[in-house]
């Protein structure tokens, strides 16, 4: 096995493992609905993609994630550096509890580096899997609102998350499925423009 290879493999695995503590983590420290959080799901996913070196199915979560990653990044980044959020998305992981549901958390901070890395590391083929985005956006907010409780909002599919998008819940649904589809595209345009210029430099 190519030292190529082997990295893929080890990162497929590595996903997994992260995907299996964090459904531990929400079975154990909150409610089993909590599971149906996206990244959570997606770490699975994401390790499901890359042993079987689907990049179909691996882009589909970093278009699905890329953007709601970013925004709890700067969140977090901006309560570390100045003690107060932005958006209060993040506020959670700075009170006082179990350690492991903060590391697993730390997810949003590498996920998308390390799946656009080993997209460069794929043969590309033309593809559609913003269409796979789109279904799965869908299948999150149907689940979300049949399993899910609404104070616990997984996915915030029943208002915005922190102090984010929060409106009547008449229209709440339209903004949720327009902002997703939005930020889907968006990330597939910035992918597409990203690949080009570092798959050059990669080979």
């Amino acid at each position: 096995m190519s030292m190529r290879n082997f990295a893929i493999t080890l990162a497929g695995i590595l996903f997994i493992i992260v995907g299996g503590f964090a459904f531990y983590n929400a079975w154990t420290y909150y409610t089993p609905a909590t599971v149906f959080w996206l990244c959570y799901i997606s770490m699975i996913l994401n390790g499901l993609g890359i042993l079987m070196r689907n990049p179909v199915l691996i882009k589909s979560q970093l278009y699905l994630l890329a953007i709601p990653d970013l925004i709890w990044g700067i969140d977090f980044f901006t309560y570390l550096l100045t003690g107060a959020s932005l958006w209060g998305i993040t506020d959670y992981f700075f009170l006082e509890g179990e350690l492991l549901p903060k590391l697993i958390t730390l997810q949003h901070l590498f996920t998308i580096p390390v799946l656009f890395c080993i997209l460069l590391l794929m043969k590309q083929k033309s593809e559609g899997s913003w269409k796979l985005s789109i279904v799965q956006l869908t299948g999150f907010f149907i689940l979300g609102r049949l399993l899910t409780d609404p104070i616990e909002n997984v996915n915030c599919v029943y208002h915005g998350c922190g102090i984010l998008f929060n409106t009547s819940p008449e229209v709440y649904p339209f903004i949720w499925f327009t902002l997703g589809i939005l930020m889907i595209f968006l990330s597939r345009a910035v992918f597409i423009q990203c690949y080009r210029l570092f798959s050059r430099k990669v080979r």
